[in-house]
C-alpha cells in the first residue's frame, strides 16, 4: 500500500523517471507470488492432464517475454523452438517427440491415460511400453522393454498382465523349469554370468502365454551364456 501511495504522489508531479522505477517495483510485487503460483501449478502436474491447468496457461504467457512466442496454448503446448509437443484434439491429447513423430492419442483424466495408444518411458528416457490402454491400465495390444529396447513381452494385455502372448529370453534350469518361480528375464540376471565360470548350464527360451497360463517354446530354448555372447 506505501508504494501504491507514493507512486500516486509521484503521478500527480509528473516525475516520469522516478516513477518508472516505481512501477518496476510494483511489478515485481504483483508478478513474484503470480510466478510462485505459476511454478507450484508445474511442480503439483502428475500427467499430462493437469498441464493443461487454465490459470498455469494464463499465468505463463502473462510472464512470457515479448520477444519469446507463448509456449503455451488453450489446446497447443510448444517447445522453446517452437515444435508442438502436445495438442488436444477434442476429448484426446497428443503427444509427439523431439522428431515430430506421435507418440501417444488417448483421453487423459487426472488419474492417468483413460483410453487409447501410448508410449510410456521411464525417467531416463527409455522405453517402458508401447500399446493399448483402457481404465488407466494397459488392455489391448502392447509391447514391454527392458532398457535398450529390449522386449519382455508382447501380446494382449488385460488389466496390466499379459493373458496371451510370448515372454522374451527367460532363464531356465532345463527344458521344462523355470530358473525361479516368476519369470526372471536373461537381461536382468547378467551378474550370474562371468568369463571364468564354465560351469554355467542355466537356458534361456521363450514363454507362450495363452489365457493367463504359460509353457515352455522348445523351439527357443539355447545356452543362457551363449546367448548373452551373441
Amino acid at each position: 500500500m506505501d508504494k501504491l501511495k507514493s507512486l500516486s504522489e509521484l503521478e500527480l508531479v509528473d516525475n516520469y523517471p522516478v516513477i518508472r522505477d516505481a512501477v518496476a517495483d510494483l511489478m515485481k510485487l504483483i508478478t513474484v507470488p503470480e510466478y510462485s503460483s505459476f511454478q507450484f501449478q508445474l511442480k503439483k502436474a502428475e500427467t499430462v492432464y493437469d498441464l493443461f491447468n487454465e490459470r498455469a496457461i494464463v499465468i505463463y504467457n502473462i510472464l512470457a517475454p515479448d520477444d519469446r512466442q507463448q509456449i503455451y496454448f488453450k489446446d497447443k503446448i510448444f517447445d522453446q523452438n517452437n515444435n508442438l509437443i502436445l495438442e488436444r484434439d477434442g476429448d484426446k491429447t497428443k503427444i509427439f517427440n523431439s522428431d515430430g513423430r506421435q507418440i501417444c492419442d488417448a483421453v487423459f483424466d487426472s488419474q492417468g491415460i483413460v483410453k487409447g495408444n501410448a508410449e510410456i518411458f521411464d525417467y531416463e528416457g527409455n522405453l517402458k511400453f508401447e500399446g493399448e490402454f483402457e481404465n488407466h491400465q494397459w488392455n489391448g495390444q502392447g509391447v514391454e522393454y527392458l532398457y535398450d529396447r529390449i522386449k519382455t513381452k508382447e501380446g494382449t494385455w488385460q488389466e496390466g498382465e499379459l493373458v496371451d502372448g510370448v515372454i522374451y529370453n527367460v532363464l531356465l534350469e532345463d527344458e521344462e523349469t523355470l530358473f525361479t518361480d516368476e519369470p526372471q528375464f536373461l537381461h536382468q540376471s547378467e551378474h550370474l554370468f562371468s568369463l571364468a565360470d564354465t560351469d554355467n548350464e542355466l537356458l534361456v527360451g521363450h514363454l507362450k502365454v495363452n489365457d493367463g497360463d504359460y509353457h515352455i517354446m522348445q523351439n527357443s530354448l539355447k545356452k543362457a551364456k551363449e546367448a548373452l555372447e551373441s
